[in-house]
């Protein structure tokens, strides 16, 4: 089955998000972590439908378990409307997950333990931050693509051919960089809902 993380956005208004949520599918909240179950079909023999979970994070990451592209291509479609600066290329990582004794993560499949909500919300932080992190891994790309010339220019010609408006932007943009990445830090650290877990 398929397990896909996606980033769209600098975050979610979550506030907004939780309400609609609430009105289509009933959400569970895990700390700051938004949890949805979504039927993947509807069996005519009147067995249990089989159900994917979506987590949402607040920083504008997403991850859907055993969901079919077309399910997964709604939601993308609805967050547009809760989205806080969409990112002009989604970053996604695409796994495809299997149950098993021991969990772990072997190339591009994942073994869950156990069909609990918690196991793949445990996971999920990880996949989510993950793609949240590439997001920033493009970012510094591009600024190091747009600005690797000018300390050699300054180096060999003593000048960079550029207007001070246009420096000054340059060193805008670098600042925006800069602080957006130290914003989210805390990505690199352990969760509040695991802290809160651990410690109990």
């Amino acid at each position: 089955m398929r397990c896909v993380a996606y980033c769209t956005a600098t975050a979610f208004d979550t506030t907004r998000l939780i309400g609609y949520l609430k009105s289509s599918y009933g959400v569970t909240r895990f700390r700051e972590v938004l949890h949805i179950q979504m039927h993947t079909n509807n069996p005519a023999d009147g067995t249990q439908p089989e159900a994917g979970d979506v987590f949402f994070f607040p920083f504008g990451a997403l991850v859907c378990w055993g969901l079919k592209e077309e399910a997964e291509r709604q939601i993308l479609g609805t967050l547009k409307l809760f989205e806080l600066s969409r990112l002009e290329v989604i970053e996604e990582d695409v796994f495809y997950y299997t149950y098993g004794e021991l969990a772990k993560i072997e190339d591009d499949e994942i073994v869950l333990p156990d069909r609990e909500v918690l196991t793949k919300l445990a996971f999920s932080h990880g996949l989510a931050q993950s793609v949240k992190l590439g997001v920033f891994e493009q970012t510094i790309q591009k600024t190091i693509h747009l600005t690797r010339e000018l300390p050699e220019l300054l180096a060999t010609q003593g000048n960079i051919k550029l207007s001070r408006k246009d420096i000054r932007r340059m060193m805008g943009r670098l600042f925006i960089d800069r602080s957006s990445i130290n914003l989210h830090q805390e990505l690199l650290d352990t969760p509040e809902f695991f802290l809160g877990t651990l410690g109990s």
